[in-house]
């Protein structure tokens, strides 16, 4: 009896192989995501605490309000570029999330076939060893009627 062997093997090592990597490489681009947003929060906190500091100081200078108000606006452009760099992201993303599925659709499609072909594989070993069991009992038995 042969031992089972599945000819795509290398196929499969290797779609699994593209599917780890795409999914690292998801990983890489969802943890950049999170940094953007989390970057994006601190300058919320940064403009928050602008705003309050302005109420506060009711006495500030003109040169003092006119420093804030290019911070504010500093603050400003980089929270848009920041909006910005995270809407590119989440469309990189989105291409990406649909890269990863098709990969591990492939895998999947390459299992699924290496399990029908073991399913094969053991239903023609059973009919093989059966077989043989029905041609050693006949030699058996051709052997105690003589």
């Amino acid at each position: 009896m042969k031992k089972f062997a599945f000819p795509l093997d290398r196929a499969l090592d290797w779609r699994r192989l593209q599917l780890q990597l795409e999914e690292a490489s998801m990983e890489r681009m969802n943890i950049q995501f999170r940094h953007l947003l989390e970057q994006a929060q601190l300058l919320d906190v940064q403009a928050h605490q602008q705003r309050s500091q302005i109420l506060e100081n009711r006495q500030a200078l003109g040169i003092e309000l006119s420093t804030m108000d290019h911070y504010r606006k500093s603050l400003h452009a980089q929270k848009m570029q920041l909006d910005h760099q995270a809407i590119l992201l989440k469309n990189q993303l989105a291409e990406k999330a649909e890269t990863v599925k098709a990969r591990r659709r492939d895998v999947r499609l390459l299992e699924k076939l290496k399990q029908q072909r073991l399913q094969e594989w053991t239903k023609e070993s059973s009919r093989e060893v059966e077989s043989l069991a029905e041609e050693s009992y006949l030699v058996r038995w051709k052997q105690n009627k003589t």
